[in-house]
């Protein structure tokens, strides 16, 4: 989570004027006796100083207060100042269109989407409910199934080599099962939870709800590197369900309808993708957007949420300006 903080300023109000201000040496009245001149001329030059002071003052007070709002670069608006650390203004927003809406299981946790061959593949959780599916890309339809043991929470997977790499969330160990007919092929261990899980030549990404992707052989499983995710300086965690989308990382935000599009070399976000649109009312707070799978042949994406009753065919945008 992204922790934000808010900053007060306190600023000195002005009052009376110092007792004595106008007193003259001993007691005795400024502008009493010989020297009465000299007196007021006096008073007038401390009078004038003190203006000066709170003038200068008050200037100081208005340039911090009005320091957060700054004019954009070229005019057009304001901005607020960036938060603490940030290094940059906050990856832009890129815009998608709806190209069909599909059946979905509304009874399923879902934690995965990926295609396989042109083949749609879906893994679900929690304990006793896990399973693994392949599904009509046409329609949405359930094709097949298979189920982990009860003891297990299913989270995301992907496609490796005709076998499906499938994640549990804190057991420590991802299942490998063949594609055609969902077989046990063995079994990975790693430390710390699982979360979401893509790849591409011989890498795998894999999120375990930090702001930091872990890098994996995709045959051995072997931990090469971490990749921390940054929208403008700023970490991006709950980083949850993983697809690789033509050179890029889609990443679902558990408990957020946004989807972040990362740079994998450097773990920069690129740009947004908001699905609030899209989720269904009425579902409870669990029902957050998670499922990501793309469609190569087609050139577009499948999404879809935990109990959704639908899923959606979007054909994503470039960024905006």
């Amino acid at each position: 989570m992204i922790a934000c903080s808010q900053h007060s300023l306190c600023a000195v109000a002005g009052g009376a004027a110092p007792r004595g201000r106008g007193a003259a040496p001993g007691g005795g009245a400024a502008d009493a006796g010989p020297g009465r001149g000299a007196g007021r001329a006096r008073c007038a030059g401390a009078a004038a100083l003190w203006a000066a002071l709170w003038a200068a003052l008050w200037a100081a007070v208005a340039l911090v207060l009005l320091l957060p709002l700054s004019p954009l670069p070229g005019g057009g608006g304001v901005a607020r100042a960036q938060a603490p650390g940030a290094d940059g203004t906050l990856a832009p927003p890129a815009p998608w269109r709806l190209a069909a809406t599909l059946a979905h299981d509304s009874g399923a946790f879902t934690q995965g989407l990926f295609f396989a061959g042109g083949r749609l593949f879906e893994t679900t959780g929690l304990r006793g409910a896990s399973r693994i599916m392949e599904l009509d890309p046409a329609s949405g339809r359930e094709l097949r199934r298979a189920e982990l043991p009860a003891r297990f929470f299913g989270e995301g997977a992907t496609a490796v080599d005709g076998a499906a790499v499938w994640l549990t969330w804190t057991s420590g160990r991802a299942f490998v099962l063949g594609l055609d007919d969902f077989a046990p092929r063995g079994s990975f261990a790693y430390s710390g939870q699982g979360w979401g899980l893509t790849g591409h030549g011989g890498l795998l990404y894999m999120s375990d709800g930090s702001d930091t992707l872990t890098l994996r052989d995709a045959r051995t499983f072997a931990e090469l590197g971490r990749v921390a995710v940054r929208d403008g300086g700023r970490p991006v965690e709950l980083l949850n369900e993983l697809e690789w989308v033509e050179g890029e990382i889609f990443a679902n935000v558990w408990r957020s309808s946004r989807v972040a599009v990362i740079d994998p070399p450097t773990g920069r976000v690129r740009r947004w993708l908001d699905l609030g649109p899209l989720v269904p009312p009425g579902l409870g707070p669990e029902a957050v957007a998670n499922g990501l799978a793309w469609n190569p042949a087609t050139r577009r994406l499948y999404v879809t949420g935990k109990r959704w009753p639908v899923m959606y065919v979007l054909e994503p945008g470039p960024a905006t300006p």
